[in-house]
């Protein structure tokens, strides 16, 4: 402001006062220098920020009660299908349970044989349990049977879309020289009520195997 500088245009101080003054007033005027006018800028800049934060809740909310709803669905199903599997399983293990029982039963009646036939046996003792004898005799006649056990060997684990809840969106053919009998690309908008059903559903049994054991 004072001196000779090249950058700047030199001004008297009492010209410089005169200046700075008058674009004080002019500020004044406007109304820039009250304490209102920057309060209301700063209160507009903390509603927005307000408003960012609000609506970040808000969407955070929407996403965790999403996948909230989507892990749930997953696991009851994952339940669900662990007792499914339980159950058959339990229910093979029953029969070919009984058929060890069976044999179990057939194991101590030839013990019991053997002790009758032997030399420890009295005549009157074998005579006395004769019925018993040719009853355990044609228990242990019954030919042997080959039995069948049915098991689950595999399972698919890929995730079924319902053909109701598809819905087609069809893509034009714009690169050059592309087959227009070639089918369009097709997109698939699923909801989460659609989604969540489909995870009710997820894995299910694919393959049994069949098995033979002689019992």
């Amino acid at each position: 402001m004072f001196g000779n500088h090249k950058q700047h245009p030199v001004v008297e101080p009492d010209n410089a006062l005169k200046q700075l003054r008058s674009e004080l007033y002019s500020q004044l005027e406007k109304g820039k220098l009250k304490a209102d006018y920057t309060e209301n800028v700063l209160l507009d800049i903390r509603q927005a920020l307000l408003t960012c934060d609000q609506m970040k809740s808000k969407l955070v909310t929407k996403v965790n009660n999403s996948f909230t709803k989507l892990i749930k669905a997953v696991k009851v199903r994952k339940a669900e299908f662990l007792i499914e599997i339980d159950k058959h399983f339990d229910a093979e293990r029953v029969k070919i349970l009984e058929n060890e029982d069976n044999w179990k039963h057939k194991q101590q009646l030839s013990q019991e044989l053997l002790r009758l036939n032997s030399t420890t046996a009295t005549d009157s003792e074998l005579i006395k349990n004769g019925t018993y004898v040719y009853e355990s005799i044609n228990k242990l006649n019954e030919p042997v049977k080959f039995h069948e056990m049915k098991l689950i060997s595999s399972v698919d684990d890929s995730l079924v879309l319902p053909a109701s809840a598809i819905k087609y969106v069809e893509v034009p053919n714009e690169e050059e020289g592309e087959d227009e009998d070639e089918p369009k690309s097709k997109d698939v908008e699923i909801n989460l009520h659609e989604l969540v059903g489909m995870f009710n559903q997820y894995m299910r049994i694919s393959e049994f195997k069949k098995l033979q054991y002689k019992a």
